[in-house]
């Protein structure tokens, strides 16, 4: 309330200086003359009208008044500014109908310390001698889940590292089931608050130490996965991996490899957008749980894939909104980026000079897989031994 009151003030403020100034129109200028001849008269005809009146109850009310207004107008950005269902988006479905799920694991659970149980798939290594190579953490792209990350799993198990594979919170079978009080924090593309994915990843790796002694851990995401995966080098669990692995990953829309809409998978709620981050500057919280992006996915998809996500998991599964200071905290870490030259949501020209423009220390080595598009850099058979090839060197 008290910043509300401070907000319509400075409002007030600054629409004094402008009539000042003479930047009113002519017309409001002779409103307000009018007024002020007929609020004079007023007086004059009942001078003890003030008295019923005082100064600073006038400004109370003047001031509530622009609280209401502003109120109505940062409401209706809210209410009216939801997100539009874009047309399906063939280029990032139509690869994965050609995967074979036959040898796709079945989900395994572990449990956060929220309370909730969040799924995941294991993919032992494959030795014929020695040990695995090491553990990589794989964490899919946006709407998608572990299911999508299975060709990409299988190449890693065969090149002998231990492979678990994530079904990010609000996404596949890791599902909040809160009772009524969190009751709007339930179902896919949602989430209880931002921060809690890295929350999650850390309960993930003590429960995966907890059973498996490998060490090279290795963190590897692709897309909004790959944006999450930058965003967790730069953080404070950033020393649970020894590396990490961005796959075409989603940088922010003010970065240059950004194509609007990100080339017409994604439609953002903008206005809806710009109310809840005034709201969470003040730090209110209270309606996260609405829909801000929504995907270009198929009615029939729907079921499995996700369709949409609330303001907290659209503002977590991303890097921070200042990415050219996560890209330079990340760059303290061992990273690697692999992306498509045909890519077709991001623009993969743009990558080299996104992280060599970032202050850091260490440079990070980028592989462009030629002729190789969005969705297929997790399935095509060069970009996944590109991708063998990039965890393989001695970088």
């Amino acid at each position: 309330m008290i910043i509300s009151l401070v907000l319509a003030a400075l409002l007030i403020c600054a629409i004094s200086f402008s009539r000042k100034l003479g930047f009113e129109p002519v017309y409001f200028k002779n409103l307000l003359r009018k007024l002020d001849e007929q609020r004079n008269a007023k007086q004059q005809a009942s001078p003890h009208t003030r008295r019923f009146f005082p100064k600073w109850l006038r400004l109370i009310a003047r001031v509530l008044v622009v609280w209401l207004v502003l109120a109505t107008i940062l409401g209706s950005l809210i209410y009216f500014g939801a997100p539009k269902t874009p047309s399906e988006m063939l280029s990032i479905s139509e690869p994965f109908q050609s995967m074979d799920s036959a040898a796709l694991p079945p989900s395994r659970f572990y449990v956060a310390r929220d309370g909730q149980k969040l799924a995941y798939r294991e993919y032992p290594a494959l030795l014929a001698l020695g040990q695995a190579r090491g553990s990589v953490v794989l964490i899919h792209g946006s709407s998608a889940d572990s299911r999508s990350m299975h060709p990409l799993a299988m190449a890693l198990q065969k090149a002998q590292y231990q492979v678990l594979s994530l079904d990010i919170r609000g996404h596949g079978l890791s599902i909040n089931q809160f009772g009524q009080v969190k009751q709007r924090y339930n179902g896919k593309g949602h989430i209880a608050y931002i921060g809690q994915l890295e929350d999650d990843l850390a309960d993930a790796m003590r429960h995966f130490n907890s059973r498996y002694a490998t060490k090279n851990h290795i963190l590897m995401g692709f897309s909004s996965g790959g944006g999450f995966a930058l965003r967790v080098a730069g953080s404070s669990i950033a020393s649970q991996f020894d590396r990490f692995v961005l796959l075409a990953p989603f940088i922010s829309q003010n970065a240059p490899t950004y194509r609007p809409d990100s080339g017409g998978w994604v439609n953002v709620g903008i206005p809806r957008v710009v109310g809840l981050s005034i709201l969470n500057g003040f730090g209110m919280t209270r309606f996260n749980h609405l829909i801000v992006t929504k995907f270009a996915v198929k009615d029939p998809e729907k079921t499995s894939l996700t369709p949409h996500y609330d303001f907290s998991l659209a503002t977590n599964f991303r890097p921070q909104a200042d990415y050219k200071s996560n890209i330079a905290a990340a760059k303290s870490q061992r990273i690697s980026v692999v992306v498509g030259q045909a890519d077709e949501v991001f623009d993969s020209a743009q990558f080299s000079s996104v992280f060599e423009a970032a202050q850091g220390q260490r440079p990070v080595p980028l592989r462009i897989v030629k002729y190789v598009g969005h969705t297929p850099l997790i399935v095509d058979a060069q970009a996944l031994d590109t991708i063998i090839q990039t965890l393989t060197s001695n970088y």
